[in-house]
Parts: C-alpha cells; structure tokens; sequence
C-alpha cells in the first residue's frame, strides 16, 4: 500500500464509508500522500546536488550548465508534484464521496 501518513485528520474522517466512494477516497488519499512525499524528497536531493554544485564551482563549465539547468527543472516538477498531492488531500478533505 505505501506510505500511510495522513496529511490530516480531517481526511481520514473524510474516508469512512465502506461503499465505492469510501474505497475510491482511500485509495486517493494514498495516492495523494505518495506524491506529497514522492515531491519532497526529490526536491531535497537536487537542492543537495545543486547546492554542492554551486559550492564547488561545478557548473561553471560547458556541459554542466545543462546539468545545473536539468537539476532545476527537477526542483520544479518535483514542487508540482508536491502540490498536486496537497491538492489532492484538499479534495479529499472538502468534498465528500
């Protein structure tokens, strides 16, 4: 099943049917916490690398500019990511199914 984590109470009261909408909320509310989780740890290690990257002066060279460029889209999709598993807690929270 993944990680369990619930982003809030709130959510899990949300989940308590046993019909196909208590199912499918469950099942959202899993997909909504991997990708919140999923965002910010992908985040983390290219702020790291690139971080390290600055620090060393890595990137101050031909192709690892491109790298430096490559590792910022990373960061930007992995906030994106993110975002929709907050968004997805958000539905699930707000809206009954």
């Amino acid at each position: 099943m993944g990680t369990t984590i619930v982003i809030g109470q709130a959510a899990a009261a949300a989940c308590s049917g046993t019909s196909f909408g208590g199912n499918f909320c469950t099942g959202f509310l899993n997909l909504a916490n991997e990708f919140a989780f999923m965002g910010v740890g992908i985040a983390t290690l290219a702020l790291v690398i690139l971080g390290l990257g600055l620090m060393f002066s890595w990137f101050d060279r031909g192709i690892m500019h491109h790298l430096k460029n490559a590792l910022l889209a990373i960061i930007g999709g992995a906030a994106m990511v993110g975002g929709a598993g907050i968004a997805a807690s958000f539905i699930i929270t707000n809206f009954h199914f």
